[in-house]
Parts: structure tokens; C-alpha cells; sequence
């Protein structure tokens, strides 16, 4: 691993690094790959997984039924195309109160942030009884700011950036992971499935597993699509996560690395090249957190910069990274 650097940031703690020695592509095979593009035509529908014999990989329910759609990604955050055949009604129904609900409310200040198309058109962000934020498909993002609501605040505005401090609901990051890898374990080949059965559990909330969740913070007006990207070790490694998710959104993208066949968490995790945004300041902030137990954490207030200013040419190894992220 290369050294890294902590700086300090208005109510976080941000970890800058340049680029690894090792990245990710360096050790794993890429086993999926989804991108979804926001306010463009609704492509036709894709489905993972078998359609007969019909069994869900949540579950050994023998009365198990399907007569719903199962989004991979979630609808909340504009998939309406990709779905999996392999989640029967009542899980789905459960992840949906459980951890899809946890992960919408992380992202919720960066989904209301962003006009992109959701399950009701827009989506609205409003942690207390006053101030709101609220982004409407082809027109400009609404924010409506109480002098007595401190939950938003713009801090600064210039003619290239907007900075705007956010309150989150509460959430839980451990319902953050195994949303992600719920997402994983959805589109991963058979084969491939079983040897990571034993995140079902963990999946399910019937046991406790270390994880781990980082977040990129990527400059300017969000990225161009949304993706789901899921990678498998190629060669088993002691100590190393077997499954990585990544799933970009907006103005981030966020990274999860598996626990260990034991349920311990990995050693020495390697992640995706990002590379720069073409928008000032155009490095990519990269923020990784160990999540050691389930616990709800309170809302805490979040700085988010959103920069319009004009994109400067990268090179052509800067683009090849950036082009794969949709920056």
C-alpha cells in the first residue's frame, strides 16, 4: 500500500492518495458490469439469473413466490431496467424495509443534490421542518432554507461551485454494506454464488461481520451515469475479500470490500483506479471506514461541493480512468 496523507475537511476526515502501486484490476476479475443513464430512454429490460427452476439466493423457502420485480440496483435511484429472477417476494420485500431503506438514507442529500430521475420523478431531502432540498428532472435543484433549520446551509457560492452543508438521517453503515452486497450477490455467475453463500447470513442480519466502505467524493455536476461494477479475486489470498461492489451515483462512488470466508474482516484492500475529474479541484477524494458492528449512528452534518465550472482536458491515461467511472 502507498502512504497517505490525512487533511482536514469542514466536519470530516478525508483521505487523499494518489494513485496504488497495486489497484484493483491488478488482482481481481471484473464478473459484472451495469450502467444505467440518467434522463435518457428507458432501455429494454435485462434479467440476471435462471428462470427455471425459480429459486431465491436469500432464502430455502419451498413456498417461495415471484410475482414481483426484483431490482438489482435500486428503483429509488432511477433502475428501471435491470432486475434479477433469482430474489423471491418476501426478501425482497424485507431488504426493501431493511437495508435498501438504510442505503437511501445515506444517500439521500446527494440523491435531492442532483436532478436525476427516481421511482416518483425527483426526490426530496427535508431532515427537519423547515429546510428542504429538492431536485426535479429538467429543471434546477430547489432549495428552500430556514434561518431557524441549521439541517441545510449554503455555506459558500461562487461562480464555478456551491457548497452546502446537509444533515443526514440516521442510518446504519453496516445496512449501507450489505446493501451493496446484496447488489453483488444478485448478479454473480452460479458458480460463483455458492463459493460466497456464506455472506447470506450476514446479508440476512443473522450474523455480525466486520466490513469495510469507501466512499469517492468526485468534483463537479455528477457523473454521467450510474454503474454497478462487481469483482471476484482471481486467486484465492488469506485475509483478502473474495467479492468487491462497486456502485457510483451522482457525485460519488462508493466501494465495498467483502468479509473473509471466517467472517474477519480483509487486511489489505485494493481498490478501483478513479483517476481525476475534469472539473476543479479535479482530485478525487477517497474516504475509507472499517464498519465494525451494526449500530444506527446519528444524522451528522455534511459538507457537499457541487462544482459547474468548466472541464479542463486530462490526459490520455487520466481519461482512459475517468471514462470508466462516466467522469
Amino acid at each position: 500500500m502507498t502512504s497517505r496523507e490525512s487533511i482536514r475537511a469542514p466536519g470530516a476526515l478525508v483521505l487523499v492518495q494518489p494513485a496504488p502501486a497495486v489497484s484493483i484490476e491488478d488482482l481481481y476479475d471484473t464478473v459484472f458490469q451495469y450502467q444505467l443513464f440518467p434522463g435518457q430512454p428507458r432501455r429494454q429490460h435485462q434479467f440476471v439469473g435462471e428462470k427455471a427452476p425459480r429459486r431465491c439466493r436469500f432464502c430455502t423457502g419451498a413456498a417461495a413466490t415471484f410475482s414481483q420485480r426484483c431490482h438489482v440496483m435500486p428503483e429509488g435511484f432511477g433502475n428501471r431496467e435491470l432486475f434479477t429472477l433469482e430474489e423471491c417476494d418476501t426478501c425482497n420485500g424485507n431488504a426493501g424495509r431493511t437495508v435498501e431503506d438504510q442505503f437511501a438514507k445515506f444517500l439521500a442529500p446527494i440523491r435531492a443534490l442532483l436532478p436525476i430521475v427516481s421511482r416518483k420523478g425527483g426526490a426530496k431531502h427535508k431532515p427537519a421542518d423547515g429546510s428542504s432540498i429538492q431536485s426535479i428532472p429538467g429543471r434546477p435543484v430547489r432549495l428552500e432554507i430556514h434561518e431557524d433549520d441549521p439541517t441545510i446551509a449554503v455555506i459558500a457560492r461562487g461562480d464555478e461551485e456551491l457548497t452546502v452543508q446537509v444533515q443526514k438521517q440516521p442510518f446504519n453503515p453496516m445496512d449501507v454494506c450489505r446493501a451493496l452486497a446484496r447488489m453483488g450477490l444478485m448478479v454473480v455467475p452460479g458458480r460463483e454464488f455458492e463459493r460466497l453463500r456464506y455472506l447470506v447470513p450476514w446479508i440476512r442480519r443473522e450474523v455480525e461481520a466486520p466490513s469495510m466502505l469507501t466512499q469517492y467524493h468526485i468534483p463537479g455536476t455528477g457523473l454521467r451515469w450510474s454503474s454497478l461494477v462487481v469483482y471476484r479475486q482471481r486467486q484465492p489470498l488469506i485475509g483478502e475479500s473474495p467479492l468487491v461492489v462497486a456502485y457510483s451515483f451522482g457525485t460519488v462512488i462508493l466501494v465495498w470490500h467483502s468479509p473473509t470466508p471466517t467472517l474477519s474482516a480483509p487486511s489489505g484492500p485494493v481498490f478501483p483506479a478513479v483517476g481525476f475529474s475534469p472539473y476543479a479541484p479535479h482530485v478525487v477524494e477517497r474516504n475509507t471506514k472499517p464498519i465494525e458492528r451494526s449500530e444506527l449512528v446519528p444524522g451528522t452534518l455534511d459538507v457537499t461541493t457541487i462544482h459547474f465550472g468548466s472541464r479542463r482536458e486530462l490526459s490520455a491515461e487520466e481519461a482512459a480512468d475517468a471514462e470508466r467511472w462516466g467522469l
